[in-house]
């Protein structure tokens, strides 16, 4: 299992912004509000360590009678559903290919495989961001005795009742590593449609086709949208031999027969948390002299329920950037 970590907020001083504004703030008023906010703090504090406690004591209370329990049953009382959403799709995944392990190999409640006396302890709370609880996991008694950390990012449902929006040990999130799992099966699942359609064309078929392969259901809108007004303009300057898009953003190669795979060689969260991935591979093409590899890396981003690619790095540079560069400097031209 891999996960990962977060931030807070701070609250403002009433008296000072106050102040700021012209106007007097009178002490009794600021000790008021530092009372209220303090309280705040103190409670949500105090309503997250109970939550947490009486959680584990359920959780870690049936592992101690059951040397076999299913999680997904604490998964289900205890997890947000955005967790369990992502958690399914990997489950899904990994039905498709034989029940290989797809998502992590690791219990998150216990973060281990064996135990003997499970304990928790609660080192501190953070009411940043995103509520935070960190926790030891205590593995007590002779057979795999440790202790393994974990910080608990937690939301409120719907009922007021804290749940566990992601697992945070071992480097990175659990949620990342799932929102990871689906992105590789579709840049998997895109380019072994692309190969499978380059295998069934012919050679000049496939030049002319080439285009066919950024459609809807692989780009983003916004990526789309912009490739679309340069196809266009590359149409009507093409008299002129002027074209953008002059080299093939898939990797396929110049001169190419078949298309033997695809190998992603990474693929990672971006820091900034948001659903978007930018990943690296290799496009191994058969050419008629030689065999071709070229390194694709790309930018992908969860869009209506499916991961599609929002960006292309042509060397060091973003291709989206590349392309509102390129509508500006043909704007210019026609002022």
């Amino acid at each position: 299992m891999k996960q990962k970590t977060l931030k807070r907020l701070a609250a403002a001083m009433t008296g000072l912004l106050l102040a700021s504004c012209g106007q007097q703030a009178k002490p009794t008023d600021t000790a008021a509000e530092t009372s209220d906010s303090t309280s705040v703090v103190r409670n949500d504090s105090t309503d997250i360590a109970d939550r947490i406690t009486s959680i584990y004591n359920d959780v870690f209370g049936i592992y101690q009678q059951n040397n076999d329990p299913d999680r997904r049953v604490f998964d289900r009382k205890y997890l947000t559903a955005d967790f369990l959403c992502w958690q399914h799709r990997v489950d899904s995944i990994a039905e498709l290919h034989m029940g290989e392990i797809i998502g992590p190999d690791s219990d998150h409640w216990i973060l281990g495989q064996d135990w003997d006396k499970l304990t928790m302890r609660i080192d501190s709370i953070s009411l940043k961001e995103q509520p935070v609880a960190f926790i030891t996991v205590i593995h007590g008694g002779k057979m795999a005795p440790g202790e393994e950390h974990v910080a608990l990012l937690l939301q409120k449902g719907d009922d007021g009742n804290w749940l566990i929006d992601d697992f945070m040990a071992y480097g990175t999130g659990e949620k990342d590593f799932l929102k990871i799992c689906t992105a590789e099966e579709r840049i998997n699942n895109i380019y072994t449609a692309i190969i499978a359609e380059c295998k069934r064309q012919s050679t000049s078929e496939r030049v002319a086709n080439l285009a066919s392969f950024n459609a809807a259901p692989y780009l983003s809108e916004s990526y789309l949208r912009l490739y679309q007004q340069v196809d266009s303009l590359d149409e009507a300057n093409n008299a002129e031999g002027l074209r953008f898009f002059n080299s093939d953003h898939w990797g396929l190669g110049q001169e190419y027969s078949s298309i033997d795979e695809a190998r992603i060689d990474s693929c990672q969260m971006m820091s900034d948390k948001r659903a978007y991935v930018k990943a690296t591979l290799t496009v191994i093409s058969i050419g008629m002299k030689a065999t071709e590899q070229n390194a694709v890396r790309l930018f992908m981003v969860w869009e209506d329920g499916l991961w599609r690619i929002d960006d292309f790095m042509n060397g060091t540079l973003s291709e989206k950037n590349l392309m509102t560069e390129y509508l500006k400097d043909e704007g210019k031209k026609h002022e």
